[in-house]
């Protein structure tokens, strides 16, 4: 079986994926906002 992976930043998903899904992560406290927050700024 073939495995294919698309990046979907800013075509389909409206954003970096990994940025939405740190804010997600972060907004629900699985990760702590003061510490990953401005790490999650400099990806963008």
């Amino acid at each position: 079986m073939k495995l294919t992976l698309f990046d979907l930043d800013h075509t389909l998903l409206s954003g970096d994926s990994d940025v939405l899904w740190c804010d997600f992560l972060m907004a629900k406290g699985v990760l702590d906002k003061k510490h990953f927050a401005p790490r999650n700024a400099d990806m963008e």
